[in-house]
């Protein structure tokens, strides 16, 4: 099974659950034990994504205010402290930044699926 590291850390610590690999490019910080699936599948890298979002019309002055504010949170180390029992690797982006990133995901997940002739009903 796929599912985030900080939902199943309880199952693995007790023994309940085997680790094989974790689908990030890099270990987890607090489990480096186990390896990557891109050790073996060179390129394979999937994440899960937290991010902000806001209607359509919002001031870009009132996004760049709260994006700044965001960025200054996740890109200082007490945060990457806590956060890190829980798998996440923070990175604070720009709103274009983001947006650039969740339109390749959506290209590569469109190629993945019509590759794999899966379709939605």
């Amino acid at each position: 099974m796929f599912d985030l590291w900080s939902s199943v850390k309880p199952y693995v610590t007790d023994g309940r659950l085997k680790v094989l690999a974790v689908a990030s490019a890099q270990r987890l910080q607090d489990a480096p034990q186990y390896p990557t699936l891109a050790e073996t599948f060179p390129g394979f890298d999937v994440n899960a994504f937290q991010a902000i979002a806001v209607p359509k019309g919002v001031s870009p002055a009132v996004i760049e205010e709260i994006s700044a504010d965001i960025r200054s949170v996740v890109s200082s180390p007490e945060f990457a402290e806590k956060v890190a029992p829980l798998g996440v690797f923070p990175k604070a982006t720009t709103p274009l930044e983001l947006d650039a990133m969740i339109r390749k995901e959506i290209e590569r997940w469109t190629a993945i699926a019509k590759a794999a002739n899966i379709t939605v009903d």
